[in-house]
């Protein structure tokens, strides 16, 4: 644990000597930092000023660069405390908060499992904890949650669950398809599910207002999916469709679609498998992994949200399937694009530019994700990208195939008749 410990100081020392030289340096914390500021004087956090003039009054920058924050109300709610620190110390806490959900996570999953710690954190390692550090990312808090939730539930705790089920909408699309199989599958947690969520939506509306969301359901999430269809970063079906020359707006369609679809493909199999296993953990791991498994938007880091549902099939799944199973792990859970990084090979490969794009100014007034597209247009569009991220989507793909054998076994298990056994001392059955 000790040689842990140092390894993961290491790691969020590196952004944390960058934070006022490098803007890449918890990019993502600074603009959530700065959301909630803006919210918190009264102001709109989407739109590109002030919210602008925050983040690079935290690194000394000028112009009018400036990274949306396309969180939620509640999300954005959840930093207006912080927001009331400096920016510094804000920082150091959020690396040390990812390093304890990392271990939390982990720990915990090892707890629904056969394997070890050492092996559960090995594989969530990259996606819980390397790539999320760097910027100061708000996923892994929402895995931990749903982990958490899978806990409450063998605990039989189901009104923990349901809390903790709708804080993990801090990132709605792995939150929602959760919420959705708990609340089919456990009728105790409905009536807890549903005062959560209207405390949520309370509280979304208390920290932005009304009108900013309408805005965020309306014109951000859209503006968002559009500005990072190409982005490089992307592992969504949206992306590839735009590789494969589909128009945008015809590719953002048919990546919503496919969310719904497969967000209800995932929630029917964990009903199913919860069913006729009685394992809860496939309750809320199924649809976590489903929401990243395609749709319009799905970042590397979105990735660690398939890794639970991973470690449970590879560590409990039957010997026929364990192979198949483990291998889809090693695949999601250690990205290539990550890999190719760490080994300094993809600036050379991929041919990676070194700094964002200057379009013209902003409007001060519009959305930041309206200039957004344009300022990563670098970063969109090389070929050593969509290469390096087919052996994530293969691995999701076996994912798949191993939870539909999955369910389809525990079905014919559950409907085959007992197999009659002999009771000895018994008498036999004569003839008539």
């Amino acid at each position: 644990m000790l040689a842990l410990g140092a390894l993961l100081a290491l790691l969020a020392a590196a952004p944390l000597v960058q934070l006022g030289s490098n803007y890449f340096a918890l990019g993502d914390l600074r603009a959530f930092y700065c959301a909630a500021r803006v919210a918190a004087s009264g102001a709109d956090p989407y739109r590109s000023e002030p919210l602008g003039a925050c983040e690079r009054g935290l690194i000394g920058l000028g112009g009018d660069f400036v990274v949306p924050a396309p969180l939620p109300g509640d999300a954005i709610a959840l930093f207006e405390p912080l927001a009331r620190r400096p920016f510094s110390a804000v920082a150091v806490g959020w690396c040390m908060l990812l390093a304890a959900l990392f271990v939390a996570t982990s720990a915990a999953l090892a707890r629904l499992t056969s394997w070890s710690f050492a092996y559960v954190a090995a594989a969530l390692f990259p996606l819980a904890f390397a790539i999320p550090v760097n910027l100061g990312q708000l996923v892994p808090l929402a895995v931990a949650l749903l982990v958490a939730a899978a806990l409450a539930l063998r605990s039989n705790r189901d009104g923990l669950a349901a809390v903790l089920a709708v804080a993990a909408t801090i990132e709605p699309h792995i939150g929602l398809p959760a919420c959705a199989a708990l609340w089919v599958a456990r009728p105790r947690a409905r009536r807890v599910l549903a005062g959560a969520a209207l405390a949520s939506a309370a509280l979304t509306v208390w920290a932005i207002g009304p009108s900013s969301v309408v805005e965020y359901v309306s014109r951000v999430l859209p503006e968002h999916i559009a500005a990072e269809a190409r982005f490089d970063d992307q592992y969504s079906l949206t992306y590839l469709l735009s590789w494969l020359r589909v128009p945008i707006a015809d590719a953002i369609m048919l990546g919503q679609a496919s969310y719904w679809l497969i967000a209800g493909a995932g929630v029917a199999a964990a009903l199913r498998l919860a069913r006729t296993t009685n394992g809860d953990r496939y309750l809320l791991f199924v649809p976590m992994a489903a929401s990243v498994i395609g749709g319009p938007y799905v970042h590397e880091e979105h990735l660690l949200a398939a890794l639970p549902l991973a470690v449970v099939l590879a560590a409990t799944t039957t010997l026929k399937l364990r192979s198949a199973a483990t291998c889809a792990l090693v695949l999601v859970a250690w990205p290539a694009k990550f890999v190719l990084e760490r080994l300094h090979i993809a600036a050379v490969a991929m041919r990676l530019p070194t700094a964002f794009v200057a379009p013209p100014s902003a409007d001060a007034a519009g959305l930041a994700d309206a200039a957004w597209g344009a300022r990563i247009e670098p970063f969109a569009g090389h070929v050593g990208f969509l290469l390096a991220k087919m052996p994530s989507w293969i691995g999701l793909a076996l994912l798949v195939a191993v939870v539909a054998a999955r369910a389809a076994r525990a079905s014919r298990a559950a409907t085959e008749p007992p197999v009659p056994t002999l009771v000895t001392g018994a008498a036999s059955p004569t003839v008539a």
